[in-house]
């Protein structure tokens, strides 16, 4: 993490000085002090302040805590992303997306930020391959039902709290298959209906039931 800040530091310098300003000129037209600015270039702040970040925005005219936040926590800008993208019109998306896709999920894979969400990640990667061609509807249900282990079961469903990939997953399976884990398919499009989140998978699972 202190290496990420002190990169932070340095876009900071690299803006700044293309603006043409020193520190003390940050420091005459913000209400930051020269020693804090100088301070944030060199990686020194560990929790740098929301207001702090406004007012380097206002200066440089540039979104300086959203380049905070994907560099400092770059992990999980790059889950955002990934996540956001499958949040669309996942069938939608071009070979080129897919491809995009699957490079970001192997670059946080390892990541040790995002221990939490290893979880989510091999459900996004399980996703990614089946949108691109690479497993069998089959071949869906059975990793998926190897990742959520006993998450998922008859008794649980309608009181379980499911993501967007799961719904997403789901969908697919109940499309294909008359149940899941003796789930009956119109209980599990119905569960996607009923979900007030993605109104994508609503729209998908409506359509489904209705054809």
């Amino acid at each position: 993490m202190k290496n990420k800040r002190k990169e932070f530091g340095r876009k900071l310098i690299e803006i700044r000085e293309k603006k043409g300003l020193r520190q003390s000129d940050v420091a005459d037209i913000s209400f930051i002090s020269q020693r804090s600015i100088g301070r944030l270039e060199r990686g020194e702040v560990t929790n740098p302040s929301i207001d702090s970040l406004m007012e380097l925005s206002k200066v440089y005219d540039k979104d300086i805590i959203s380049l905070y936040i994907a560099t400092v926590y770059e992990s999980y800008t790059i889950f955002n992303e990934i996540k956001n993208k499958l949040n669309l019109n996942a069938m939608l998306l071009t070979k080129e997306d897919l491809n995009w896709l699957e490079e970001k999920v192997e670059i946080i894979k390892e990541s040790k930020d995002l221990i939490s969400k290893q979880y989510d990640i091999k459900l996004y990667e399980l996703f990614i391959k089946y949108l691109k061609g690479e497993i069998s509807d089959l071949a869906l249900e059975l990793i998926f039902d190897e990742i959520n282990s006993n998450k998922i079961n008859k008794k649980d469903f309608s009181y379980i709290s499911l993501s967007a990939i799961e719904l997403r997953i789901l969908l697919n399976i109940a499309t294909n298959a008359d149940s899941y884990k003796n789930i009956d398919k119109v209980k599990i499009m119905n569960r996607c209906i009923n979900q007030e989140e993605n109104r994508e998978v609503k729209i998908a699972a409506y359509n489904n039931l209705t054809n």
